[in-house]
């Protein structure tokens, strides 16, 4: 009876250990069937979001090509270009001592922002020491940068003296004939010969009777100086006029003196030369500068055959009772006024017979001015 009893015992332990057994396996299947099904979701999301990134990559690569870039919020932004220069010289001389001033330098993009934030600037000048000294200025900004380099070069100032003189004479004497040549300057700026640089300025005008004034102007960063030259020019042909007995030589300040046909030097601003006969008369003018220019007064005018006439009509015995000289005399005379508003002229005569044309003598008379 006791055997029956625990056979049936475990019989049933045998049971409920089955049942145990297979309600796990059922429930260990059930969880890989849930999970397969997860894995297959999962998969199937994959695929679908590798689609849509394939579609949004492909529709990206339309607008790239189209210029055109689509961020996540499906904006459309330009690409952005930088500008970014200094302002001035990138290279500068100063003397020592001078002060440096920054000239500065632009940083913007496309779209007009400034940048000047995004610049960094190193480097130092010392203008008071002589030397290269390097400025450097940088722009960064996302994936852009660049640099540029301005140099300062200081440099001990040097003694500066403009030495500038006229080659040849200050003032020019020409006839009216003749033309004016260009003498020019000499010119230096320290050792260096600075000549080419000056600059002429003229108002000449060729074969025109006046007073010209030539102008040499030479500037620089430091000193400038101008020189001026006087071109006179005159006419001879105008000082001479031939009368009926004489010749008349009306003369300015451009002449010193002149020649007389007779050897005789006269320096009166009107002279006159008596004459005689038909003949060439020759002058030798003499200008302010010494040059010479010789004057040839062709005189055809005189006519003896009256002359002659006339001392017949009067008779030669009438002519020797008064022991008249018909020769002119030759000669020459000097005026000077004296301090009491008195005019003398001192006349010098080379003529002995002096009873006719005694006045031509070494005479002395005052006239009132």
């Amino acid at each position: 009876m006791k055997e029956k009893i625990l056979n049936s015992k475990f019989t049933w332990i045998a049971l409920i250990i089955t049942l145990v057994i297979s309600i796990i396996v059922l429930l260990s299947l059930n969880n890989n069937k849930v999970e397969n099904n997860q894995n297959k979701d999962k998969n199937n999301n994959l695929v679908s979001n590798d689609n849509n990134v394939n579609n949004v990559n492909k529709d990206n690569d339309k607008d790239i090509d189209k210029g055109i870039v689509i961020d996540d919020k499906e904006k459309i932004e330009e690409k952005v270009s930088y500008n970014f220069e200094l302002k001035g010289e990138k290279n500068i001389t100063l003397y020592v001592g001078e002060s440096y001033v920054e000239p500065g330098f632009t940083a913007v993009d496309s779209k007009n922002n400034n940048l000047n934030d995004y610049v960094k600037q190193t480097g130092d000048v010392d203008t008071n020491t002589q030397g290269t000294y390097h400025l450097i200025y940088t722009l960064t900004i996302e994936n852009f940068s660049k640099k540029i380099v301005r140099t300062i070069n200081v440099v001990e100032k040097e003694e500066h003296t403009l030495n500038m003189t006229l080659n040849g004479d200050d003032i020019i004497y020409l006839n009216k004939d003749e033309e004016y040549r260009e003498l020019g300057v000499s010119a230096k700026s320290g050792n260096k010969d600075v000549s080419s640089n000056v600059k002429i300025v003229s108002n000449y005008i060729k074969g025109k009777v006046g007073n010209y004034t030539i102008s040499y102007i030479y500037k620089d960063d430091l000193t400038s100086k101008t020189l001026k030259r006087n071109v006179i020019v005159f006419d001879i042909d105008s000082y001479f006029q031939v009368l009926e007995n004489a010749i008349r030589i009306n003369l300015d300040d451009n002449i010193q003196y002149v020649v007389l046909p007779n050897g005789m030097t006269n320096s009166n601003k009107v002279i006159t030369y008596n004459i005689s006969e038909n003949k060439v008369y020759s002058f030798t003018i003499y200008a302010m500068n010494s040059k010479e220019y010789k004057k040839d007064i062709v005189v055809n005018n005189i006519n003896k055959d009256l002359d002659n006439n006339n001392d017949n009509k009067n008779g030669n015995q009438n002519n020797n009772k008064n022991n008249v000289d018909k020769t002119p005399p030759t000669g020459t005379c000097d005026k000077i006024l004296n301090y009491n508003g008195t005019t003398t002229f001192k006349v010098y005569s080379n003529d002995t017979d002096i009873k006719f044309y005694n006045y031509n003598n070494l005479k002395t008379k005052n006239y009132k001015s």
